[in-house]
């Protein structure tokens, strides 16, 4: 299963995830800010996530709401055209607030593991999010 949001792609999010069972706890007693800095990682990277999951919900209501807006202007329903244009309108609008929101996530993860020193991972941009959201 894979998301394209442009050069990132769900597979890449769920492979960065940082796992806590690897780090060994006497690191964690002797550096406080680095047991903080690693529990924001993981905290926005379960973020950035979760923004992938509903954006795919969003971009799969979308689709369904266009099919019946094409449904509706071949019978010429004018009312449900109405309708159901407003609703693509804001699901849209919602959408790109998702992608907004996503970029920022993924700047923060990059940061946060930046800042602990893991360059195992790959880098998340927000331009790769936002790229995906203009071919739209």
């Amino acid at each position: 299963m894979s998301l394209e949001l442009g050069i990132l792609n769900w597979d890449s999010v769920t492979s960065t995830k940082v796992d806590k069972t690897h780090h060994v706890i006497d690191d964690d007693e002797d550096h406080p800010a680095y047991a903080e800095t690693l529990e924001r990682l993981h905290t926005a990277q379960d973020k950035l996530i979760q923004a992938c999951k509903q954006l795919m919900l969003i971009d799969s209501k979308i689709r369904e709401l266009e099919c019946r807006y094409q449904r509706a202007v071949a019978r010429g329903n004018n009312t449900y055209r109405y309708n159901l244009r407003l609703k693509i309108s804001t699901l849209s609008g919602i959408k790109t607030m998702f992608y907004e929101y996503a970029g920022n996530m993924a700047q923060v993860v990059n940061c946060l593991q930046s800042s602990i020193g893991d360059s195992s991972d790959s880098d998340i941009s927000s331009e790769d999010i936002f790229e995906s959201a203009e071919e739209d």
